[in-house]
């Protein structure tokens, strides 16, 4: 006759890393207050306990704002075309926002 299979056994619980310092926190534990500075950081650090509450990071700067869309480039350098190039709608665009490309008006007499 066949001999009945044993049940199969359930897997054993994973064994826990080695860890230098126990971080356990609980009423009839030292107080974490109690603990020296390697301990603090490690359990701070490795389980976020025992931590002390640090100064908050100053606060960033707000990023520049958005460029708003353009139409047209009025950048003006030696490397660049020259305004005299330019096609009237940009000249006009560039004059109008930018006070770029303008071309000097006759003054009245």
């Amino acid at each position: 006759k066949d001999k009945p299979k044993p049940a199969p056994q359930p897997d054993p619980p994973p064994q826990q890393p080695w860890k230098p310092f126990d971080c356990t926190i609980g009423p009839s534990l030292p107080s974490c207050d109690e603990w020296d500075p390697q301990r603090r950081e490690w359990c701070c650090s490795n389980e976020h306990k025992g931590c002390k509450d640090k100064p908050k990071p100053a606060p960033q700067p707000d990023p520049p704002p958005q460029q708003p869309w353009k139409p047209f480039d009025c950048t003006i350098g030696p490397s660049l075309p020259s305004c005299d190039e330019w096609d009237p709608q940009r000249r006009e665009w560039c004059c109008s926002n930018e006070h770029k490309g303008c071309k000097d008006k006759p003054k009245p007499a």
